[in-house]
This record gives C-alpha cells, structure tokens and sequence, in this order.
C-alpha cells in the first residue's frame, strides 16, 4: 500500500512539475522578446571632425581664449585710472597682437621689449589680486616674476616691471575669473534657452515664408 501511495504521489507531480518547467520557459521567452522590443538605450552623438579632442574640449579651449579677452579688458579698465601711460601701452599691444589666441597673445606680451610698461604696477584692487594669485600659483610656481606678482597683490604699488608680469597679471585674471566669478550654471540654462529659441524662430520664419508662397499660388 505504502508503495503505491508513493507511485501514485509521484505520478501526481509530473504534470506539475512540467507546468512549472513550461511557466518558467515562458517567462524567460517572455523577458527575451520584451529586451528585444524595447527601444535601445540612447547613446551619445558621434561627432566627426574633433580628431582625438572632444567638442568639450573644443569649448574649453574657446572659453579659455574668452576669459584672456575678459582678463584683458579687467586689467585695462583698471590701468585707465591709475596708469594710463600703461593703459596706452596696453591697448598698442592689442592693436599689435590678435585676442583670438589667448596663450599666443600672452605668449608674446611676456617676450615684449623691456621697455615696455609694467601692467602690474597699478592693479588697485587688492581683494581681487589675492584671489587670484591662489589661480596663478597653479600654473605659473616657476615663473620668475612670482615674487612680484605676489607683493603686488599684498598691496605693493607703483614699482617698475616688466611686460612679463603684465602678462603674468593677465593669467592671474583669467584663472581667478574663470574659477571664481564667471556663473557655470547661468551658462547652461542660457545655451539651453538660446538654441530653443533659436529653433523656434527659425521655424517659425520658414513657415511664414512658405505659407506666403502657398498664398501666392
């Protein structure tokens, strides 16, 4: 009896065992054909053209060239009223020399003639210099004028330099510029705005455009 009670027990999980198989099959199949229904993932736009760099990079390197033009005109806005023979001598050399290129133009003001004014002698601002230099400690620790840039932004007014630390004020700016002042986040939500902006009116101008050209017809 024992014995046929078991065979009859075991005979009575066969098809449940089978339902089970079957529903754990279908499930499986049922996960595959939704993984290959369903839409892939979005990948990132492949832009030809950079070589090795990036668009990032690209910005980085434009934005790098617009804090130089934005440190530039710092400086000469603030040599106007305490030095204006080296706002002079300033703005000579930017007739000279192309902005476009921020390192090439401070490349070039560091090789000036001696003779050229000091950009550093009447940097007023005092707060401002002190920032800075933190900034310029990074990239310039080896450069020669190191010391002057330093006292100058202790407060050291009104000694003789070189171009070469007007050049060295100049990436001072920027880096305390780029790093302190200059508002990131406002930048994105304006880029953002700008290119819809942008878009919306220029479909709205051709739609415009080619409804008069219906009309016309």
């Amino acid at each position: 009896m024992e014995a046929s009670g078991a065979i009859a027990l075991s005979t009575s999980t066969v098809p449940l065992l089978r339902l089970r198989s079957q529903s754990s099959a279908h499930h499986r199949f049922s996960v595959r054909r939704k993984a290959l229904l369903r839409p892939p993932r979005c990948q990132k736009m492949f832009v030809p053209g950079f070589g090795e760099a990036s668009p990032e990079a690209k910005a980085a390197k434009n934005l790098q060239d617009f804090f130089t033009y934005v440190a530039v005109r710092v400086v000469l806005g603030q040599l106007e009223s305490y030095n204006p023979e080296a706002h002079e001598d300033l703005k000579e050399f930017m007739s000279r020399n192309s902005l476009n290129d921020g390192d090439n133009f401070c490349r070039n003001l560091m090789r000036e003639s001696p003779n050229h004014k000091a950009l550093g002698a009447s940097f007023v601002d005092v707060d401002d210099l002190a920032s800075a230099a933190a900034g310029l400690l990074e990239v310039q620790a080896a450069a020669a004028g190191l010391l002057e840039v330093q006292a100058a932004a202790a407060g050291a007014v009104g000694c003789p330099g070189s171009s070469s630390r007007g050049s060295l004020r100049i990436m001072q700016v920027r880096s305390a510029y780029s790093k302190e002042d200059f508002e990131w986040d406002n930048l994105k939500k304006l880029a953002f705005k700008m290119v819809d902006e942008s878009n919306t009116r220029l479909m709205r101008e051709y739609v415009i455009e080619t409804s008069h050209l219906e009309n016309d017809k």
